[in-house]
Order: structure tokens, then C-alpha cells, then sequence
């Protein structure tokens, strides 16, 4: 073969292999890219990406409790209800919920039980408000007239809605069972 002619044989292998390795690099920096955003510039729904966000804002933990629910005679007197209460009252330990910017109190929950495979029920309340109705089969007026969940923050009830009160790193959170919402401090609801 000619030398000329190999020459030119061994330039054109060696561009052919610099514009593969240009394009493999220039696919995984769109890789890297995609996967960072969640594959939208928007993130999740709403632009709320949940449990796992790849770029969060911070992390706080959740815990839900049905422990008084366990001493209602009324609920014992269901045996479908009484049965599928876990008989420690801990319908999900305490567990890390990662949040974005902007995510509420009541984001935490949902994004929790729908990971987590737990029930959850709510309704529309106020304006932009969302009312729990029930958690894990456990419904308000189940244990009484008085009875719902409640939540509280760092230990103590918030004065707003959980859909209201947005999420600070580090926050513990407990939503409990009540059998009367009047005996808890500030007698407020969800």
C-alpha cells in the first residue's frame, strides 16, 4: 500500500475516534444534566420533587402515631379498624422527608405515605388549605366526636394549617391520633 495512502487512512480512523469520544462526553454531560433536573427543567409536579430531591432545600423528620386511638373502646369495638392499627401505635416511624424550597408540612406527609404505601385522605379547606381526614384507615369521629389528627412541630402545635406552615431544616414533626382535639394544646385542628 501506498505510504501517502495509508497516511490519510490512519488521519481519518483518528478524527472518527475524536468526534466519538466528543459525542460520548457530550451524551453523558446530557446524562448528568437530565438526571440532575429529574428529566424537566420544572422538577416533579408542581415543581415540588419530595422524598429524595436531588436538590434539596433541607431535611426534617416525620413521624405518625395512633397511640390513643389504641385506648378507644369505640375503636376497639371495630375489629376491621382495631385489627389493622399497629398494636405499638406507630403507624411510620421516625423517618427523613428531604424537601425543596417552598414544600409544607403537609407536602412532608403526603410525599411520605404515598413512599411508604400508607393511606391518606384530606379535603380542600380553606382557601389553599388541606384538611386530614384520615391516616392509614384512621379517620376523624372514629374514636369520638372529638377525635381527628393533629399535628405538631419541634414539639409544639403551630398556629397554622399543615398546608400552611412551610418546612425549616431540621423540623420534627409528629402527626397523632386525638380522641379529643379540646384537651390538646390549643385545641386547634389540622
Amino acid at each position: 500500500m501506498d505510504e501517502a495512502l495509508l497516511s490519510s487512512v490512519k488521519r481519518k480512523k483518528r478524527r472518527r475516534r475524536a468526534a466519538a469520544v466528543i459525542l460520548l462526553a457530550l451524551a453523558a454531560l446530557c446524562l448528568v444534566l437530565v438526571l440532575r433536573t429529574g428529566g424537566t427543567g420544572a422538577g416533579k409536579a408542581g415543581g415540588k420533587a419530595g422524598a429524595g430531591a436531588s436538590s434539596s432545600a433541607g431535611a426534617v423528620t416525620l413521624e405518625i402515631r395512633c397511640d390513643q386511638a389504641l385506648t378507644s373502646s369505640r375503636i376497639q369495638g371495630n375489629p376491621a379498624l382495631a385489627k389493622a392499627l399497629p398494636k405499638d401505635g406507630v403507624l411510620l416511624p421516625r423517618t427523613v422527608y428531604r424537601f425543596r424550597q417552598g414544600e409544607t408540612v403537609y407536602d412532608a406527609l403526603a410525599g411520605l405515605c404515598q413512599k411508604k404505601g400508607i393511606r391518606l385522605e384530606s379535603s380542600q379547606g380553606g382557601k389553599a388549605s388541606r384538611y386530614v381526614e384520615g391516616i392509614g384507615g384512621l379517620y376523624e369521629f372514629d374514636g369520638g366526636r372529638r377525635s381527628g389528627w393533629l399535628y405538631h412541630v419541634n414539639g409544639k402545635e403551630p398556629r397554622e394549617g399543615a398546608s400552611s406552615r412551610a418546612l425549616r431544616d431540621g423540623d420534627r414533626i409528629l402527626w397523632f391520633y386525638t380522641l379529643d382535639y379540646t384537651k390538646e394544646a390549643g385545641g386547634g385542628g389540622t
